[in-house]
């Protein structure tokens, strides 16, 4: 008795998922879902970036053997981005051992160009990156510097912390 139940639960579950994949071939496949886009500007005002970022530079430093070393000036910073298109912003000292003095600088957003000021950049303008933005986290690839960048931007103003 118990084989003739469990041939025909059996059964019964191989019938449903037979009918189920008809239904579905017939069906066709599921439409494209799109990732939600992210309004850039939207994510990133009022927030705190914290971000490292690599930009060539002209001349290698010096190594231990003088063969010459990494030609990257990485740069750790934090800026807090305020609505009206200031920021405060401070870079980390390595020398020193703490942050820079906070200075106000310039920043903005162009759909998904995000560009900032960073005096520890050594850059005469602001630097600007192709954005790409998932959850908290955002990454970018320099567009008038040859640099990368990759951080996150948390709510409110975190300099202080």
């Amino acid at each position: 008795m118990r084989q003739v139940v469990t041939t025909m639960l059996c059964g019964l579950l191989l019938t449903t998922a037979a009918a189920a994949t008809e239904a579905e071939s017939k069906r066709g496949p599921e439409p494209y879902d799109p990732v939600e886009q992210v309004d850039t500007r939207a994510f990133f005002t009022g927030r705190t970036v914290s971000a490292v970022t690599y930009l060539p530079q002209s001349a290698p430093k010096p190594g231990p053997n003088n063969s010459g070393a990494s030609s990257l000036l990485t740069v750790m910073f934090q800026a807090y981005l305020q609505p009206d298109g200031t920021a405060l912003v401070r870079a980390w000292d390595p020398p020193a051992n703490r942050y820079t003095a906070v200075t106000r600088q310039y920043w903005r957003i162009d759909g998904d160009t995000f560009c900032i000021a960073v005096p520890a950049f050594q850059q005469t303008e602001p630097m600007c990156l192709d954005i790409h933005v998932w959850g908290p986290n955002f990454a970018g690839t320099g567009l008038n510097a040859n640099g990368m960048m990759k951080g996150d931007a948390l709510p409110g103003n975190r300099l202080g912390s």
